[in-house]
């Protein structure tokens, strides 16, 4: 497997499409069941921060951030409209605080882990079903 088979099941369509700012809970996660470390070695990539790399080539090939988030294209201008910094209790996604607290898009900038933004999109799925 490789970066084209990651980028076809885990992101097809950018962030800034129609559709997914239509539906952007289900982009959202689409793409982050496929940034755990066991699928991107599956798919010949590695992460370091937020950047993808092709283990083939060392190659950056994708960048996890505000520019694939369909959240962030929604609400370009503030974090204050998006039903995820409600739900995190009006605090930012890549939020960095007191006593290294940190919001689940810096949790997995930081260990590379996806399970805090997974908790937060499947809550997300429930209290707000495909709200932008």
């Amino acid at each position: 497997m490789s970066w084209a088979t990651w980028k076809k099941l885990y992101y097809p369509k950018a962030a800034g499409t129609q559709w997914a700012r239509q539906h952007p809970t289900a982009h959202a996660l689409q793409k982050w069941r496929g940034l755990d470390k066991k699928t991107l070695k599956q798919h010949g990539l590695y992460r370091e921060g937020a950047r993808l790399y092709s283990r083939r080539t060392d190659r950056q090939v994708f960048c996890v951030g505000a520019d694939t988030c369909a959240y962030c294209k929604i609400h370009a201008t503030s974090c204050q409209g998006c039903p995820l910094y409600q739900l995190l209790f009006d605090h930012c996604c890549d939020y960095v605080g007191l006593l290294d607290l940190r919001g689940p898009y810096a949790v997995f900038v930081r260990e590379g882990t996806t399970d805090a933004m997974l908790a937060l999109l499947e809550l997300a799925a429930k209290e707000y079903p495909d709200a932008g």
